[in-house]
């Protein structure tokens, strides 16, 4: 048995984004009343597209912007970041998080977001120090993960396993989950898994590596099921996330 609060895993169809409404995507250990008192502006992009937002609920969320807004710094005293090199729609999606506890839009579900998008909000949203964020996207990713492995015509992308192993340390929950996808795929899927005239050798070598120390490690275990029928097979929420252990998850109602 592991350390982490394991939440229990329900149905994705339980998972619509509608369901998942808190007051703020993020408790707070102040006043509630001191996270809307006042107003900052946040320019991002090289167009320098504007968000303004409530300093005490961006600072609860993201240690990034605490540091940004405390002391006598620049930012602090004017009240405004620039941040030239992100992506303005992940700020925006980490906006709309921020104030319904949800990415997803009005009509909007998981399959409206890319895998790669999914990714790059994970990596971003790292980046800035913004760990319950991350934690709601590797819920998502898994579900969404669950949606691509049931497709069993639907080649997989390398792209995206490059991806993951160029923006993230070795140590990255993200990581984690796509060694578990594709060690799953190596075991019941079919010899043609990758898009394009793709083989291993194409692959970044910490990525082979894992999936070696994955299998190895499966083959090691006591078989408890059949082989047969065998299908998505979901890692406990609390081992992907990122608010370490000990800590009550709260994160995702459904995983």
């Amino acid at each position: 048995m592991n350390s982490y609060s394991e939440a229990p895993i329900l149905s994705p169809s339980l998972a619509l984004p509608e369901g998942h409404r808190r007051l703020s995507a993020c408790p707070s250990t102040q006043s509630r009343f001191q996270l809307y008192k006042e107003f900052v502006h946040v320019n991002v992009g090289k167009d320098a597209q504007d968000f303004g937002i409530h300093k005490g609920l961006l600072c609860e969320a993201s240690s990034y912007f605490k540091a940004a807004f405390a002391g006598d710094f620049q930012e602090a005293r004017e009240n405004l970041v620039h941040l030239r090199e992100d992506d303005a729609g992940s700020f925006q999606r980490f906006q709309l998080w921020l104030y319904t506890g949800t990415i997803f839009d009005v009509g909007e579900s998981i399959d409206s977001l890319s895998q790669k998008f999914l990714i790059e909000l994970y990596v971003w949203a790292d980046l800035r120090g913004i760990p319950k964020l991350q934690d709601s996207l590797m819920d998502i990713l898994q579900i969404s993960l669950e949606s691509t492995f049931k497709d069993d015509g639907k080649p997989l992308d390398p792209a995206l396993i490059e991806l993951v192993y160029s923006s993230t340390l070795q140590s990255s929950p993200l990581r984690t989950l796509w060694a578990h996808y594709y060690s799953l795929l190596g075991i019941s899927t079919s010899p043609s898994l990758f898009k394009e005239d793709k083989t291993l050798g194409d692959l970044p070598r910490d990525f082979l590596l894992d999936i070696i120390s994955v299998l190895l490690k499966k083959a090691g275990e006591t078989k408890t099921k059949s082989k047969a029928g065998r299908g998505y097979e979901y890692l406990p929420s609390c081992r992907l996330h990122a608010h370490g252990q000990g800590v009550l998850c709260t994160a995702s109602p459904w995983l």
